[in-house]
């Protein structure tokens, strides 16, 4: 719409076939928190709070339906309007069939489910009649040969809420053909239905179904809930074959073996990575369910069968002549000593220096502190902000990092805003005491403020602007196709004015867009995750993390979620800019040339 004031809250499919809409009509929908002082104070906040619009919108050249009145229709009449091609009409007629419950309306439904030419109504026929307690078997194996993809779909979702001990003949014939159904949507509901169906056989379906599944998450999701307490026999299966893509879910079922813990079925997935040419393909999964199950690979791997491995690795990497994965590998089933040969590696120079960090934060030995400290002054400059963040993760190393800094083995300079609002602002009251001697107390809000109201008005240089953002804004946020989807995305930025811009970036907890709240995960293995919570579903939480890596920690792995009311994006990320700077980086994101 070309009025600014015209707020669609609602929208409604009406019987007559016309679009309905609400319209809030209200000039300002921001909240006030979110608007700059300046900007506020010429704005009527309740400037049309008295009016409010509902829109009727009909095509040019077409004249609406009279409205129906289908309590008057007979139940043959309504069985007909199952299949109408407005959706007011089906839903209607179902809930009228239902209201009367005439025993006369079954037979005209499985006619209706069967010889339709319309998908809808045979899809609308099945479940009312689901809903009748109606769906005869015949009619239902019917469906689930239909030549339409969401037929197919909806009768196996009918049939997989049903609580059956035993399938019938015909439809435990049917059922197995739609692993080879051309559509995934149907090959989908199928395999979240085999977990609960008595199929004889499910678990060659389930294998069938695996080697369709690709890349898609989704399909992986539905799969490994339906193997349920068939893991270990379904991952025996899986490695029989040699298909790449059994081999893949046999990986997949990996994790689920480590959170079930059965020794025999872990013992069978350490053989398969002791033979196989990268063992830490099997190991992280591995490791990962058990570590949801509060064990480790350490502690299950009772008969000691990695121990050869993690010696001659371990040697590997002393020697500086660490292979793909050997750091990784350690980091999943090494010890204490495992630790002292990563931190050799790194003072050394090793090369995977990353990699080296996280197995070294992963084994999280008692003396990770100091072991950090002993490498810090050979780590490379691009790997320090991901060392700092992987040491602050751990609460009982932070005074490690502390003692660090006050011994000037670590500099003030080498510490991130994010590095620096973290220790101030530690829930430890030591610690936050000592960070805030050692730091300093961060500038108030309202003095910096003041201090860059001066970039409101300067011109500015794109091009530098460019390059600030690229220093400090590109590790969360997204600005014409470049940098990381952690933040809000930037790219109508230009709409926000210079005001609310420079709010944003001068107190970024002021407004938090709804979706990239932020939250710190303590975990129950002594680990600190702060990030934004992305989703929380399927047991598990994920959390998008500076830099646009995604953590992914399952529920049973949390120890406590803080919700917090700051943003992710920390005070004081001016800091060594000055009005000019802050002047090109706002030009540079109003998008001027």
């Amino acid at each position: 719409s070309s009025d600014n004031w015209c707020r669609p809250v609602s929208l409604a499919n009406a019987p007559d076939g016309t679009l309905w809409f609400c319209d809030m009509q209200r000039e300002t929908i921001e909240h006030p928190w979110s608007l700059p002082e300046p900007l506020k104070s010429n704005l009527d906040l309740n400037a049309g709070n008295d009016r409010g619009r509902l829109w009727r919108i009909v095509p040019d050249g077409v004249k609406p339906r009279g409205l129906p009145k289908l309590g008057a229709l007979s139940t043959a009449e309504l069985v007909a309007l199952l299949a109408h091609p407005n959706g007011w009409h089906r839903d209607t007629a179902a809930r009228l069939l239902h209201l009367r419950q005439d025993a006369g309306a079954p037979p005209a439904l499985r006619s209706l489910a069967q010889q339709s030419p319309a998908p809808l109504g045979r899809l609308t026929a099945l479940r009312v009649l689901e809903g009748h307690g109606q769906l005869d078997e015949a009619t239902l194996t019917a469906a689930l040969a239909d030549r339409e993809a969401d037929v197919r779909a909806q009768a196996m979702r009918i049939l997989a809420a049903r609580d059956l001990e035993t399938l019938p003949a015909p439809l435990a014939s049917a059922i197995p053909t739609l692993a080879d159904d051309s559509s995934a949507f149907v090959r989908y509901e199928l395999a979240w239905a085999l977990r609960t169906l008595p199929l004889p056989g499910r678990n060659e379906v389930l294998l069938k179904l695996a080697r369709r599944a690709g890349d898609d998450p989704w399909m992986r999701t539905a799969l490994l809930t339906s193997a349920g307490e068939q893991a270990g026999e379904l991952f025996r299966m899986s490695l029989r074959s040699g298909d790449p893509a059994e081999t893949t879910f046999a990986r997949l079922l990996a994790g689920q073996i480590g959170a079930r813990k059965r020794p025999a079925e872990v013992d069978a997935v350490l053989t398969q990575a002791l033979s196989a040419p990268d063992p830490t393909a099997w190991l992280t999964p591995l490791a990962d369910g058990l570590t949801r199950a509060g064990s480790s690979l350490v502690k299950a791997d009772t008969g000691r069968k990695l121990a050869p491995l993690v010696a001659t690795t371990e040697a590997r990497v002393r020697s500086g002549d660490a292979g793909r994965g050997d750091f990784a590998l350690l980091g999943l089933a090494g010890s204490a000593n495992s630790a002292k040969a990563i931190a050799a590696a790194l003072e050394s120079g090793a090369k995977q220096t990353e990699d080296a960090l996280g197995a070294l934060v992963r084994l999280n030995p008692p003396a990770l502190g100091q072991l950090l400290t002993q490498v810090w002054p050979k780590l490379p400059a691009d790997a320090r902000a991901t060392a700092l963040r992987l040491w602050r993760s751990r609460p009982a190393q932070v005074p490690a990092l502390l003692d660090a800094i006050a011994a000037d083995v670590i500099a003030k300079t080498d510490l991130t805003a994010e590095d620096l609002t973290a220790l101030r602002e530690s829930k430890d009251a030591k610690i936050k005491e000592r960070a805030t001697a050692l730091l300093g107390e961060i500038a108030a809000r309202a003095q910096v403020m003041a201090a860059y109201q001066p970039a409101l008005t300067l011109s500015g240089s794109p091009e530098k602007g460019h390059t600030t953002f690229q220093a400090r804004c590109i590790i969360c946020h997204r600005f014409r196709g470049e940098g990381q989807n952690v933040g809000p995305d930037l790219d109508a930025s230009a709409a926000a004015g210079r005001e609310k811009l420079l709010g944003n970036i001068l107190e970024p907890s002021r407004e938090i867009t709804a979706g990239f709240g932020s939250g710190i995960v303590e975990t129950k293995g002594g680990e600190t995750i702060a990030g934004v919570i992305a989703a929380e579903a399927d047991g598990a939480l994920t959390l998008r993390l500076p830099g646009g890596l995604v953590r992914q920690v399952a529920q049973t792995e949390v120890a406590r979620i803080d919700r917090s009311p700051r943003s992710l994006m920390p005070d004081g990320l001016e800091a060594g800019l000055t009005p000019q700077d802050m002047a090109d980086l706002l030009n540079f994101l109003e998008g001027k040339k």
